[in-house]
């Protein structure tokens, strides 16, 4: 592959040599990080989100680009589930997950037009408990997609998807939570 940018090209920027590393530390190393990390649950220690030890890419960050995937055919209740952003939240390869708050927070899902923000493959299950009420937001407006093929249970708080296309071919049944949805 071809570099974007040569030696002669950073000396035609006239930089200090502090300046044409940290340059190239940026380019080198941008897309490393945050951006785009899938963190993948294990419940290997326990059944506590905040527990880094529970994932295999550490606590998912609070970011607008984090992928949450929970898809190793086991059954979990993940407990003290925080307010948090992430881009995606995927429940796939027979997965059932119910998430738990402590106390009333907002999960909130910002994948972005035609990107699948939430998805909850055929034989998964997603729900929450009606002792915490947690609530999943998806970012209004943004056209993302949220595909139900397994089944949506939701108990408790809100499950808001103004402004997205909503596929369901599994079942959704919100018992006392409430469900939105508007052009």
């Amino acid at each position: 592959m071809k570099a974007f940018f040569t030696t002669e090209k950073l000396n035609s920027f006239n930089l200090s040599n502090f300046s044409k590393t940290l340059v190239l530390a940026i380019m080198l190393l941008g897309g490393v990080g945050a951006w785009g990390q899938t963190t993948t649950w294990t419940g290997a220690v326990n059944t506590a989100w905040n527990d880094a030890g529970n994932w295999d890419n550490g606590i998912p960050v609070n970011a607008a680009t984090a992928i949450v995937q929970f898809n190793n055919g086991g059954t979990y209740i993940i407990t003290a589930v925080p307010s948090q952003t992430v881009g995606q939240l995927l429940v796939t390869n027979n997965t059932t997950i119910t998430l738990q708050a402590a106390t009333t927070n907002l999960l909130t899902v910002t994948a972005g037009t035609g990107n699948t923000g939430i998805q909850v493959a055929a034989g998964s299950s997603l729900s929450n408990t009606a002792a915490s009420v947690l609530s999943i937001t998806t970012t209004i407006n943004t056209g993302q997609i949220i595909d139900i093929s397994g089944a949506l249970t939701w108990l408790g708080g809100t499950f808001t998807a103004t402004g997205n296309t909503v596929n369901v071919s599994g079942t959704v049944n919100f018992s006392t939570g409430t469900y939105t949805a508007a052009a």
